[in-house]
Parts: structure tokens; sequence; C-alpha cells
């Protein structure tokens, strides 16, 4: 399901859903977070780090996800979660993974933060998570990214016929 015979064929990608080690710096347990965490588990690749805005938590054998949005959803967030360490938010975006998945957030990938960013692989689901310069500096880093134009125009469509309909 994950796996993109595109990725294959042009980037020499093959680890397959069982190989992914994801993380959601920005999870705010919206529509886009919370699927792409549900989506990547059931076809069991492994989301290792997420945040929301009253904490972050990270669990490098994979989060229970279905345990994860439970928990959000009887205290109001992520904070206090038992299945993995607290962390510092902030340093999401710098801990080891594979693929990184901004959710919610524009801007998050930027000069003062894209050396530290291990990610080989980064799925842009929001709207301009990285700027012009640290887009320039992961391209010499040899990353691949998806950009947000390809990874998340479906929901910028869908919000498009929603505004239309609410007219």
């Amino acid at each position: 399901m994950l796996q993109s015979p595109l990725l294959v064929e042009v980037a020499q990608v093959d680890i397959g859903p069982a190989g992914l080690q994801v993380i959601l710096p920005d999870m705010v347990f919206g529509n886009i977070g919370s699927w792409v965490a549900q989506l990547i588990t059931e076809a069991g690749g492994k989301v290792v780090s997420m945040r929301d805005i009253t904490g972050a938590v990270k669990n490098s054998n994979g989060i229970d996800i279905a345990k994860l949005m439970k928990h959000s959803a009887e205290n109001r967030g992520i904070k206090g979660f038992d299945g993995g360490d607290a962390v510092d938010p902030a340093l999401l975006l710098t801990e080891e993974c594979n693929v990184l998945i901004p959710t919610a957030l524009g801007g998050v990938i930027n000069k003062d933060n894209v050396d530290a960013i291990k990610a080989k692989y980064i799925i842009e689901a929001v709207n301009h998570p990285t700027d012009p310069e640290a887009d320039e500096i992961l391209a010499k880093k040899g990353v691949l990214i998806l950009p947000d134009i390809m990874a998340n125009s479906g929901g910028v469509m869908v919000s498009c016929f929603e505004w239309v309909q609410n007219i």
C-alpha cells in the first residue's frame, strides 16, 4: 500500500511499509495527521514520534496510534500519554527517522533547523512546510521531497468545494 512503484524506480526506494520509521513533527490530530498515522500503522510502518499543542511523545518501537488517539480525546491532547517518552517538541524534526511528514504547520523546516534533519524522505502534507533556503539545503543533502502541491492537493480541492457549498 505505501510502497510506490515510482519511488522504487526513480529513487531506488524499496523499504516497504515495515521499514518505515515516521515522525509527524506537528500533529494536531487533525484530518491529515490522524489519517497519516493510522494508515502508516495499518500498513505495518511505525510512527516513532509525534506532537500536538500539549506536548510530544517518542517511542522507537512505534507508537500505538489507537491508544494515543483515545488518550488524546479523553485528555484533550497527548500530554501524559504513557505509550512513549515525553520529549521536547522542538527536537522532533531532528530525531532519527527515514520519513518526516509535516502535517499541520507551514514553515516548520527552515534554515535554522534544516542541517539537523536526519530524514531521507519528506512528504509535505501541509502547505509550504519547507522554506526555499531549507529546500536548497535538503536537495544538496540528497533528501527526496514529495512537494506539498502533490502530497496535499486533494485536501485543498475538497476545502474549496466545502467553501463553495457553504456560500
